[in-house]
């Protein structure tokens, strides 16, 4: 028996609004600025979810779109650049069910992941990967996630030019 998507969608919502609230606190409120980096990535997974949660068919490129740059490109960015330039020491603390945790969360995760793919009746057929109308989708229908993964390319850029002329 599986849940429709209505009943699903309030408990996710709640849950990666709360992940959004308390990792925003505490990227204010940690002294080290490597876990406020750690506390950002998460904040930009809660977010990235919240907006795929409104409307998932014209929101779920700028929702992966959002993930890739500000988790993988900017987040992984601050922290390399932290860790390797600035020599900010990242202390290690034994929480005994922290591994247990993160297994635990890992296999859930991996199972959301892959039981779509393991129930699903039949394969699509591939699609050619027409890049003309690749392009139209992007400047037409998603014109507006567009300009926004724009301003915050822009934004990223001159950040890393920021932190690289700083001595």
């Amino acid at each position: 028996m599986s849940l429709p998507i209505i009943d699903i969608e309030l408990p996710v919502f709640v849950i990666f609004s709360v992940s959004a609230i308390i990792s925003s606190l505490l990227i204010v409120n940690s002294r080290n600025v490597f876990y406020s980096a750690v506390s950002l990535g998460i904040l930009g997974i809660s977010v990235a979810v919240i907006i795929a949660l409104l409307n998932p068919e014209a929101y779920a490129l700028y929702s992966a779109i959002h993930l890739l740059l500000y988790v993988g490109a900017t987040v992984v960015f601050i922290a390399i650049s932290l860790v390797l330039f600035r020599g900010v020491q990242v202390n290690e603390s034994n929480i005994p069910w922290a591994s247990p945790l993160a297994t635990v969360l890992g296999i859930v995760l991996l199972s959301v992941i892959l039981v779509p793919f393991l129930s699903a009746s039949s394969p699509l057929p591939p699609q050619a990967l027409n890049l003309t109308v690749l392009a139209q989708d992007l400047l037409v229908k998603y014109w507006f996630p567009t300009i926004i993964i724009v301003i915050a390319l822009a934004t990223t850029l001159v950040e890393a030019i920021t932190l690289a002329r700083r001595d």
